[in-house]
């Protein structure tokens, strides 16, 4: 299988480490949250080859437990930086408008 970033938020299924979430992908890499290994030293999150062989797109697409699993295209990281530098251009826009307002109300 071959993953790109399209395939952020896909379900995947592995040989050994059973199912788990493309959450990011930067390549050569894609970023796998593997649940079934929650306990291990290094975490559920593993770095793979996108071009890995051990990885199929699961037949599930859909499962509550997987929901919870933040992606890189998830809302919550949407809300970033990006947001709030949008809302700040956004409040000094405002801003410059309502001086310019009242200048020419002085005038």
């Amino acid at each position: 299988m071959i993953l790109s970033a399209k395939d952020i938020g896909t379900l995947v299924d592995h040989t050994v480490w059973q199912r788990g979430k493309v959450v990011d992908v930067a390549t050569p890499y894609a970023f796998v949250h593997f649940p079934s290994l929650e306990d291990t030293e290094q975490g559920p999150l593993r770095k793979v080859q996108s071009t890995i062989e051990h990885l199929t797109r699961s037949s599930v697409q859909s499962d509550p437990a997987f929901d919870l699993i933040p992606s890189a295209l998830s809302p919550a990281k949407a809300k970033g930086a990006g947001a709030k530098r949008k809302a700040k251009t956004a409040k000094t826009a405002k801003t410059a408008k309502t001086a310019k307002a009242a200048k020419t109300a002085d005038a």
